[in-house]
């Protein structure tokens, strides 16, 4: 009977009361199954779902509650709290002296300083296919033909990672087609021309009730105006919830939302702008917020800050091991350190984040052994 396992309400829901009623009695299933002890199944059922529902967005719902089901469908993975694991303030000292200098970060392509502006031309190159073309004729339909993914490394040699093929001189045929080209901006001074770059310590300042640490994931897409943010989600650091996850409306015509790569399919009503991004991520960080993520400068660049408290595990992981033209992706050291198979299906920005958490904690808990 619906009626049994109705859904408790919330101001906003998250979801279709269809859906959310398919979950609880999934939930509910769970708990009969696995979890005798558990005397009301559905009145538990509907509260661990009501909590999930009142703090979740229409986008980090559905995710949110199948973690809950997980868990109760496999009680053996159950995380139990380790004895003997980093405290809190252990944790805020130790990632303190793992942010990294100002000079090094420069070094890497981070930009810490606001650029000079320069007007840029209107003859661009794709960056996928290397055709020329100008910003006036984007929108027209061509013909690009490119290799959707990166370069990697095997012991038969260097591969496309989108269909295997060979890198070689004479190279291979395209395995992807798109009917329009895209580009990047050549320099941080024309990215200071499309959107200025601000200082969070001006922009955002102090604030008492700012996280210490957040894993930050940004995804981006192509437009008219180049390669810009599409989404932003953050993640606290010490409970690994979802702080913050918000779409953002681009300021140019959309080209390809890259949804491959960024998760992303359509721009949905709720996406807020650019400024209004800024507003709610200054609601949950200010300057001496720690960020951590994997490969950062791409994100920080996307959300034009210049922020002094950075921790990339791309530069700090393997230790002395990462160079400005060689790094580790984020899948290959949650691999090797976590024993966590990542980013295969659909894109999960949250799950990147919280990857590059776990490397952190990781290494600081190997340390202080």
């Amino acid at each position: 009977d619906p009626k049994v396992f109705a859904p408790k309400a919330v101001a906003n829901p998250p979801a279709e009361l269809g859906f959310r009623l398919k979950l609880i009695v999934q939930l509910v299933k769970a708990y009969r199954q696995h979890h005798p002890d558990i005397q009301t199944p559905i009145t538990r059922a509907i509260e661990e779902e009501y909590k999930v529902a009142k703090v979740s967005s229409r986008t980090t719902y559905s995710a949110s509650i199948k973690k809950v089901i997980y868990a109760a469908l496999h009680p053996e993975k159950a995380k139990t709290p380790k004895e003997n694991g980093p405290t809190e303030e252990q944790y805020k000292r130790l990632l303190s002296e793992l942010v990294i200098p100002v000079e090094k970060l420069e070094k890497f392509g981070f930009i810490m300083r606001s650029p000079e502006t320069i007007t840029p031309s209107r003859i661009r190159t794709c960056h996928r296919c290397g055709a020329e073309f100008t910003r006036d004729e984007q929108l027209s339909p061509v013909q690009c033909q490119y290799h959707a993914g990166r370069v990697r490394k095997t012991d038969f040699g260097r591969v496309y990672e989108c269909c295997q093929s060979e890198v070689s001189s004479g190279d291979t045929h395209p395995c992807t087609v798109s009917n329009m080209h895209v580009f990047y901006w050549q320099n941080k001074e024309e990215m200071e021309w499309s959107i200025p770059f601000q200082n969070t310590d001006r922009l955002f300042g102090e604030s008492k009730g700012s996280l210490f640490a957040i894993g930050i994931d940004c995804e981006m897409g192509y437009t008219t105006r180049g390669s810009e943010l599409l989404r932003v989600t953050a993640v606290d650091f010490f409970s690994g919830k979802d702080v913050l996850d918000i779409f953002v409306r681009p300021y140019g015509e959309v080209v390809d939302l890259n949804t491959r790569y960024s998760g992303v399919s359509e721009i949905k009503p709720e996406a807020v702008s650019f400024h209004e991004m800024l507003n709610q991520l200054g609601h949950i960080m200010d300057k001496n917020t720690i960020l951590v993520g994997h490969g950062l400068e791409n994100d920080m660049n996307a959300m034009r800050l210049i922020h002094n408290r950075i921790i990339d595990t791309s530069i700090l992981y393997p230790k002395h091991k990462a160079t400005p033209t060689f790094k580790f992706s984020l899948k290959d050291l949650a691999f090797q350190y976590l024993s966590r198979v990542i980013q295969t299906g659909e894109h999960d920005s949250s799950e990147d984040s919280l990857a590059a958490i776990d490397i952190v904690k990781y290494f600081i808990k190997k340390d202080i052994q």
